[in-house]
Formats: C-alpha cells, sequence, structure tokens
C-alpha cells in the first residue's frame, strides 16, 4: 500500500497534474433525483462534495450546474430512454467531469452505498458500503463514505489522474483531516449546503 502511495507521488511529479473534475449526484434513485436542500440524499452529497473539493487539484462541479445539466437531459428527446449507467454517463459528460460519485441512501439499519464511475468508460472504479442509521448526521456518513472512497481509490490505483491527487492526501494530517473528519451530530451546518 505505501508503495502504490510512493508510486503515485512519483507519477504526479513527472506529469503535468491537471485538475480532476467530480461530479456528485444525490444519492437517491436516478428517476427520482431531487436537489433539495432538506432531503438526506442531498445532504450527503453536499458533504461529500465539501470533503473531496478540499483535497488539492480535485474540482467538484457545483450543485446548481448538476441540477440544470440533468433537467435539459431530461427534456431532451435523444435522451429520454437512457437509464443507469448510460444516464449516469450523461450526466458526468454534460458538466464535464472526469468521474462521477452517486450511489443509495437507503432507510435505517441498511448499507448506504456510494460508487465512483469513470465518466468516459462508465467503469465503476471504487465502491463502498456504510451502515446507515437516524442517529448518524449526514456528516459523519459521509466523513466515513469519503474515507472509504479514499482508501478503496488508492488501493485500486484503478484510474492514475485521480488516484494520484488522492495520494497526495494520504501522508498529509492536515488534508487527511479534512477529508474524513467527522463532525457532530447536527444538521445545522451553513457552509455545508453553500451552493445548493
Amino acid at each position: 500500500r505505501q508503495a502504490d502511495v510512493e508510486r503515485l507521488r512519483q507519477d504526479a511529479s513527472q506529469q503535468d497534474a491537471r485538475p480532476v473534475r467530480i461530479a456528485i449526484l444525490p444519492h437517491a434513485p436516478l428517476e427520482a433525483i431531487g436537489f433539495s436542500a432538506q432531503a438526506p440524499a442531498t445532504k450527503l452529497a453536499a458533504e461529500l462534495r465539501l470533503r473531496l473539493k478540499s483535497i488539492p487539484g480535485v474540482v467538484a462541479a457545483e450543485p446548481l450546474l448538476i441540477e440544470r445539466r440533468l433537467r435539459q437531459l431530461q427534456r431532451n428527446p435523444n435522451y429520454s430512454g437512457l437509464r443507469g449507467q448510460g444516464l449516469l454517463q450523461a450526466i458526468g459528460k454534460a458538466v464535464d467531469a472526469d468521474y462521477l460519485l452517486w450511489g443509495d441512501l437507503p432507510s435505517e439499519g441498511q448499507a448506504a452505498a456510494t460508487r465512483l464511475y469513470d465518466v468516459a468508460t462508465g467503469e465503476v472504479l471504487a465502491e463502498v458500503e456504510r451502515q446507515a442509521s437516524d442517529t448518524l448526521a449526514p456528516g459523519q456518513l459521509g466523513a466515513l463514505l469519503a474515507g472509504d472512497v479514499l482508501n478503496a481509490t488508492i488501493d485500486a490505483a484503478a484510474h492514475r489522474p485521480l488516484a494520484t491527487h488522492l495520494a497526495a492526501v494520504q501522508d498529509n494530517p492536515l488534508a487527511r483531516e479534512r477529508v474524513t473528519r467527522q463532525i457532530a451530530a447536527t444538521d445545522a451546518h451553513g457552509d455545508l449546503m453553500a451552493g445548493l
């Protein structure tokens, strides 16, 4: 694992590291996806976005842009039949993202899952799950999932550009803290919902 991190660091120093663009969707069924700031699925997406955009070299698409592009796709007859992976790729391309993060936020007692997709290929690069509960605030679940995505992507080294940026966080305690720190169990996060 340490050797993988070191190899990715060397790759980063040898290449022109352009920013990696990621779009994070509310963790809800694609056909019924909504962007209400009060919805738990949107709060989790906002938390993941806040954490992942703190990683140097990672640029997160604005939620308003994602919502607008999704609505445009839904109105476009050429895209009306798209479902699942095809729709995820279309959304990612519409917001000019390299990667897309989306998953499920089920009810209490079930596992919340998030998946990292490569927009160009539609391939799932990493998938992580965490147990959801009413006592686990979106910020706490977001911290756990963000940390898991970070580790799973570095472990798999599935896609060099993203893994290279994430590896830079691995041994930087302050940067890792911004991504994985669990916050108090409260929904009163003014900065969290910024941009929604």
